[in-house]
């Protein structure tokens, strides 16, 4: 069994997540479009860790309303959680795929 440890601030995929981050605000760029995709390397990182993937725009069965930014999955198929990506701008309400994920 896969031993699974809580991710640090100090651990390779953070600091890569800010290192990005930071290398677009360099480029005065921090729009939701770009901070997601930085995001998303560290979600799948985050994910992969733990045999699980990260699939990215995934509608839920039957429901194509709502579409999240990323699914996470088991390897069971499972749904272990949902990314919507937003920014200080939006003015979205809560929707079921707005939960963190814990791993």
């Amino acid at each position: 069994m896969k031993i699974n440890r809580p991710i640090k601030a100090a651990d390779s995929a953070i600091r890569a997540y800010y290192a990005k981050l930071e290398a677009y605000g360099r480029q005065g760029v921090l729009h939701e479009g770009a901070v997601s995709s930085a995001f998303e390397n560290l979600l799948a990182e985050c994910a992969r860790r733990r045999s699980w993937v990260l699939i990215p725009q995934l509608g839920a069965p039957g429901d194509r309303r709502i579409i999240p930014d990323g699914t996470v999955r088991d390897e069971n198929s499972l749904p272990r959680g949902y990314w919507k990506a937003n920014d200080s701008r939006d003015d979205l309400p809560c929707t079921p795929f707005t939960y963190t994920l814990r791993f």
